[in-house]
Formats: C-alpha cells, structure tokens, sequence
C-alpha cells in the first residue's frame, strides 16, 4: 500500500513562459455545511436531553457492601429528596453480581420489594433514551473530530489527510476514520451522564481490551508508515514520478502508476466495516445507558479485531516490501 506522503510532486501543465497556471480556488461551503451540521446537532442533543428522565420516580444508590457481598447498604432517592440509608440482605443468587456494584451506582426502584428486607434483582437504573436523542448524540460523535480538523484547516492552511504531494495519505485516513468514532464515542457517553446524572457520574468510562488493541493497531499502522516513509530507500523511492491525481480518493487505492492495489482496498475495506459496525453498536448503547459509577464503552468482537489486524498488517507489509 502506498501512502499519500509517498512519489514526488509531478510535473504539471506550464504556460509558455515555464509558470504553472494559477490553480482555481477550491471552494470551502461543505466545511461550513460540516460545521454548522455539527453545531445543529450538538444543540438537538442538549434539548432533547433536557426532557430524558430515569425509568422510574425514584432509585436506590449504593453505599456501600458488606464482607462476601452479604449485605448491602442502600439510599432510596426519590426525585427531589433523599432518604435513610438502609442496610439490605443479598440472597445467595445475586451475590456475585453485587459484588461487581461499586458505590454510587444505582439501581432500579424495583431491585427492592416494599417490605425492603431483602434485595430482589440488581437492575442498573437507566433512562429511556428518544430516537432523537440518539441520533443527535451519534451525529455529534461522529463529527466532532472532523470538525476540529476543519478549523484546524482554516487556521493553518494545510488539510492534515494530506501528504506534502498533495495525496491522500492511506495511513492518514485510516486512524482519522477511526478515532474520530472513537473519540467522539467517548465525548457522547461523558455528556450523557452528565447531562443525566450530574457531576459525580461526569468521568467513569472504561475503555474494553479489544476497543483498546483495535485502537492500539490503528496508531501503530500510523506510526510505523511514518516511520517506514523516513528511511532512506523510501525517501529515494519518494522522487520517481507519481501518475495519480492529487486530491482524489482514488489515492487510497492506488498505486503510484494508478494499478488498484489489493493491499490498499483491503485496509480501506475493513476500516470502514469497523467503523460502520461500531457506529450501530453504539447507537443501540445509547438507547438505555446506565447510571454506574464506572461504565465501559461498547466492545469490538474477537472477528472484526482480527480482521482489522489483517488489513492494517497486509497495508504494513505491502509497505516495506515496496520501499
């Protein structure tokens, strides 16, 4: 696979007296459409997050857990005041899962019966999350980031997906694509349990082991093409000509003579399942999330980590032998 920071600057069409011809200015009117989509989102999300409520009148928040998970100490809130503390015994089913409770969390008003003298089910207390509530929240995560690039873009003149050649960079693209779900993940989740439970639930999110290597293998890709573009062969490699178009997508699939490239389409391919199936996932996630002291984003399963470990090792492998 060959990255958009690889080929020299190719020779272009030159008037009669050796000048290249002034080049039309591009126009800028998606970035302003990209920005203001992300700042309607952003205001839909806070408005519709405003009338969400949690699935009951009233919750039990943890106080603490006694020695096995035997008993439990519960403070029944209901909405606008608090109660007593109150100690609760744990049948033996449900220890297990008590244990993995942590102070602050809380549960559902029906984890406890009315005689309050033993506890019935460890539900977490959640809120019923609208249709726009959510799709607000996913289109603010998914922009966020491309956003933030957009203005980075404005200020310094220089588009960050862009090699010096004026190429898409295969490398580039493909951790922008994925942290930008990723991140924009986390931010969502963060003002969620802010916006739902107030400041002691602001922080608290975990990071699932393979979300953490997916993301692990999407920076070393990056760093490693760097890395590989800096050696000297590469660097020689770097001033033969290059056929293809600047500023085109077809840089992410090409190579430098403008051959489809196997290696290229297929860290392109997986890249944008992973990207699109945990877009889904975590729509679904938002639509009941939980008032916990520490919760976890949503997981990646074992088959998508392998083969986004496919791609981006084809993509690194293609590179060396290239160079």
């Amino acid at each position: 696979m060959h990255d958009g920071n690889e080929g020299g600057i190719g020779q272009g069409h030159r008037d009669g007296n050796g000048e290249a011809p002034p080049q039309a200015p591009r126009s800028g009117g998606w970035r302003f459409l990209l920005v203001g989509l992300w700042i309607g989102a952003l205001i839909l999300f806070i408005a519709s997050g405003s009338g969400q409520k949690p699935s009951g009148d009233a919750w039990w928040t943890v106080v603490a857990i006694g020695k096995d998970a035997e008993v439990i100490t519960l403070l029944r809130t209901p909405l606008g005041e608090k109660g007593e503390p109150l100690a609760i015994a744990v049948p033996e089913p449900l220890r297990v899962a008590v244990s993995a409770l942590r102070p602050g969390d809380r549960l559902a008003a029906s984890a406890v019966p009315e005689a309050e003298k033993q506890l019935e089910s460890v539900r977490p207390l959640t809120i019923a999350a609208t249709m726009t509530y959510r799709i607000s929240g996913l289109i603010w995560a998914v922009l966020t980031v491309p956003c933030i690039a957009v203005l980075l873009r404005i200020s310094s003149g220089r588009d960050m997906l862009l090699g010096p050649t004026a190429r898409y960079s295969n490398s580039a693209t493909q951790i922008f694509l994925w942290f930008s779900v990723v991140i924009g993940a986390y931010l969502v989740l963060w003002a969620v349990r802010w916006q739902m439970g107030g400041g002691e639930f602001l922080g608290g999110i975990s990071i699932p082991a393979n979300l953490l290597l997916l993301s692990g293998m999407s920076g070393f890709t990056f760093a490693g093409a760097k890395w590989i573009d800096a050696s000297p062969a590469a660097k020689v490699r770097a001033s033969a000509p290059d056929a293809r178009p600047k500023r085109s997508l077809s840089n992410l699939v090409e190579d430098r003579q403008r051959n489809a490239d196997i290696a290229d389409l297929l860290m392109l391919v997986v890249t944008l399942v992973a990207v699109f199936t945990y877009l889904v996932q975590y729509f679904y996630y938002l639509a009941a999330p939980a008032f916990l002291a520490t919760v976890s984003l949503p997981d990646v399963d074992s088959t998508l980590l392998a083969l986004f470990g496919l791609g981006q090792g084809t993509y690194l492998t293609r590179k060396v032998v290239s160079s």
